[in-house]
Formats: structure tokens, C-alpha cells, sequence
């Protein structure tokens, strides 16, 4: 396989800071040539990045030493991160998340940004064996692709059609002939080390040929796999994926795909929602209503007026000093106090006038409470808030916020009405009070 084919992938990085992961072992050490070798040709920053986790004492150590010095060698920019995982069960995972962490910290949401890894084929079919075992579905199984994004972050894998041996060769066609080696590896005291030194050896043994077309089948997962995210992705831009409506005339093969993106694309986690929250909410989708329907891992959503709301945490009451402070934040909303001369004419649902010498100097903003009521302008009658909040056809999730005294009296709804309490008076002054939804 000719090395341009494996840089090709870098192609769009021209002026991009990338970040190659380099713990000095064989694979880092040839996806970080091959990396540098396209930094040559595309033109783009790259600084080789090494974890040092401190769980192998003066192995690790010296491999950290080892990795600088190949990394200047090259004459690429280079950067210890020392992490320290708590060992123990799931260790493995625990260093991951660590990894992942550091990896959004520098490349996080940034357009211009990349991180390259070194996992190879054989990495890729060990990662379909492994999530087969945990039920995975295609978007699992081929997990480790050539080119994708995790939490923000683009990863890039130069490596992904290699086997092992193939990145061996290619090493020490480039003079390369002494690399890191973490001896753990070669044990089987985790799955991940049984399935690589036992279980996929003997499976290759007694069915002759198959490691080409088990490598075969993953690519033909992967395509389709891709497919189907596309397919998700298009359904989602082109139709309204907040409406109940939509997800139940979703095809099933892409309800994981889907509901993972929207509740993302809303600021949730970038995480695929198990079979179990799955199932609930084909049924409460099903069922209609309104629900509030648990997922997994504290996520939830909501089921109200016909309308998928991602269930955010509602913010706590805050107290506001408006003549000291005149913006206040509360959850996506922003509040402004201006002091005007007189009442303007034609005020809108989005701003409110008080007079500023009545006015309370400390108040409060927080969600509508159960029966909460108030004295609405115009007639001074008591109405419950739920009732103007569903004649104005506004939903209840998410909350919208109340403005109040210190005794608690509802002053405002913001985009719904105004209180009779504290009007402005003829001739004075005026506190007019600005409510914007922020996206």
C-alpha cells in the first residue's frame, strides 16, 4: 500500500493544528511519520502528544523519555499530558475518558483542528468482536473509522487499512527497528488481551482465509453504517424532529442513529442511547401524551403539546439587584434594566415597565411554581400562570422563567404578561425590563 494512499486522508487539514497521539508504541509511531510526512505536503501544525498514565513505574517513564526524543528527532513539536487513572476493574475505560478529555480540551469543537490515532485493521476487527459481545449495532461495530467526530472532536486514523505486520514493514522501511512495547499487552488477563492473543488466533486457525473476509465484512458494515448516519442526519435538517409526529413515522434502523444526534445537536451528551431507553421512548412516542420518559445515564426527555423536548436541568431561583446589576442571566434568558424618563408607548410581551420607586430593589427570577397565580394588568384579577402560559400556546418545557418581588408575587412572564403590581405613574418614572430567549 503506497503511503500517499494512507496520507490522503489528510487532505483537508491544510493550516490545521493536529494532534497526534504518540505513546511510542508501533502504531503511534507510524501514523505520527505518516502524519508528518503530510504536514510537509498539506501544510498544517502538528505537535505529537504522549499520556504518561504512571501504572508501569520506570517502563513508563523511559517511554516517555524515548517518545521526546523521537519526537525532536523529527522535528516535531511535542507534549507530555501525565494522567492517573484509578486502577482497579474498568481501569481501562476510566484512562480513556481521561484521554478523551485532554483530546477536547485542544481539539474540541474547533473547525480547524484534527487528532490523529493509530489504530489499524487489526485494532478495527478486534473492536467488532468486542462490540459484538456487548450487542452492539453497526454504528458500534465499526466504530474506529477513518475519519470521525467524538464529542466535538475529529479523529483521524491513516492506519485503518493496515494489519499489524503491514505497520511493522512500514516502520522499518523507514529505519525504524526499535519501538515501545507495554508488555500488559501481551498477557490475557483483560478480554481485549484474550481476544488478541488467543481467541482471534485460533479462530483464524480453524477457519483458513477468514481474517481477509472478516476484514472484508467490516468495511461492508462500515459503508452501510454510514449510510444509515447520513440517512438519520438528512431526515433530521429536512423535517421537524421536535414534532412527536416524526419519530413515529421513523424507521426503526435509524431511531438510535437520530435521537443520539438530536439530543446532541441540543447540547446533550454525544452518546448513543441503549436499547432499554430506546424502547421506552418508542413506546411512550407511541402512547402520546404528556410524559416525562427516562433514557439512560440521567438523560431524559419530555413528551408534551405533541413536542420531543431534551429534558435540561431547570435552573435555580437568582436574585436580582437591578440597580446594581443591570443584566441578569437565568438559563438561556437575559434580563436588562433600563431606566427611561416615562412609560414608552405600544411595550411588547418581551418588555415590561414598573415604577422604579416602588419597585422592590432586589428580585428574582425562577420557574413557575405548582398553582402559582397572578394579578394580571388590565382587570387586577388573579389567574393561575399555567392558564396564561397555555392561552399565550406556550409550552411548559422548557420552563419559562417568572419574574417576582421578594414575597414572592409574580411581576412578569416574559412573552406572556405583565402583572398589575408596581405601574408606572403618570409623570414619573420609568424601570422598563428587557426578557430575550438567547439560542
Amino acid at each position: 500500500m503506497r503511503t500517499d494512499d494512507l496520507q490522503a486522508i489528510f487532505s483537508s487539514c491544510r493550516n490545521f493544528r493536529v494532534w497526534a497521539g504518540f505513546s511510542g508504541g508501533a502504531d503511534s509511531t507510524a501514523a505520527l511519520l505518516l502524519a508528518h510526512d503530510a504536514a510537509k505536503r498539506v501544510g498544517f501544525d502538528l505537535t505529537a502528544v504522549h499520556f504518561h498514565h504512571h501504572l508501569r513505574g520506570k517502563a513508563a517513564d523511559d517511554e516517555a523519555e524515548n517518545a521526546a526524543k523521537f519526537a525532536r528527532k523529527l522535528g516535531v513539536k511535542f507534549l507530555r499530558r501525565d494522567l492517573r487513572p484509578a486502577p482497579g476493574p474498568g481501569m481501562e475505560a476510566r484512562a480513556r475518558e481521561l484521554r478523551l478529555a485532554v483530546w477536547r480540551e485542544l481539539a474540541g469543537n474547533r473547525p480547524d483542528a484534527a487528532v490523529v490515532l493509530g489504530h489499524h485493521r487489526d485494532d478495527r476487527v478486534e473492536n467488532l468482536f468486542l462490540r459484538l459481545a456487548r450487542g452492539s449495532g453497526s454504528g458500534g461495530l465499526t466504530g474506529l473509522r477513518p475519519d470521525t467526530v467524538v464529542f466535538g472532536v475529529r479523529f483521524l486514523r491513516p492506519l485503518y487499512m493496515m494489519r499489524r505486520e503491514e505497520v511493522e514493514a512500514f516502520l522499518r522501511s523507514r529505519g525504524v527497528t526499535r519501538w515501545a512495547e507495554d508488555a500488559s499487552n501481551r498477557g490475557t488477563d483483560t478480554f481485549r488481551n484474550r481476544l488478541r492473543n488467543r481467541l482471534l488466533p485460533e479462530f483464524y486457525a480453524a477457519h483458513p482465509g477468514c481474517r481477509e473476509a472478516v476484514a472484508q465484512a467490516l468495511e461492508t458494515l462500515t459503508l452501510e453504517a454510514e449510510f444509515l448516519d447520513a440517512e438519520a442526519a438528512a431526515r433530521l435538517e429536512s423535517s421537524d424532529p421536535a414534532a412527536v409526529d416524526f419519530w413515529r413515522q421513523l424507521p426503526p434502523a435509524l431511531l438510535g442513529r437520530a435521537l443520539r444526534k438530536f439530543l446532541s445537536d441540543r447540547g446533550g451528551t454525544d452518546l448513543p442511547v441503549n436499547r432499554q431507553g430506546l424502547r421506552r421512548f418508542q413506546a411512550a412516542v407511541a402512547a402520546g401524551g404528556s410524559r416525562i420518559v427516562p433514557l439512560d445515564g440521567g438523560r431524559t426527555v419530555r413528551l408534551s403539546g405533541g413536542r420531543v423536548l431534551p429534558d435540561a436541568p431547570v435552573p435555580p431561583d437568582v436574585r436580582w439587584h437591578w440597580r446594581r446589576e443591570a443584566v441578569l442571566r437565568w438559563g438561556n434568558w437575559r434580563f436588562t434594566a433600563e431606566l427611561t424618563a416615562g412609560s414608552p408607548e405600544g411595550t411588547a410581551l418581551d418588555a415590561a415597565c414598573f415604577d422604579p420607586e416602588s419597585l422592590p430593589e432586589t428580585l428574582s427570577v425562577g420557574a413557575p411554581r405548582d398553582g402559582e397565580t397572578m394579578r394580571i394588568f388590565g382587570t387586577g384579577r388573579e389567574v393561575k400562570i399555567k392558564t396564561l402560559r397555555v392561552d399565550r400556546n406556550v409550552p411548559a418545557f422548557p420552563a419559562p422563567p417568572v419574574l417576582r418581588d421578594p414575597s414572592g408575587r409574580a411581576l412578569w412572564l416574559p412573552g406572556i404578561r405583565h402583572s398589575a403590581l408596581h405601574p408606572v405613574r403618570p409623570g414619573g418614572g420609568c424601570l422598563r425590563i428587557f426578557g430575550e430567549k438567547l439560542e
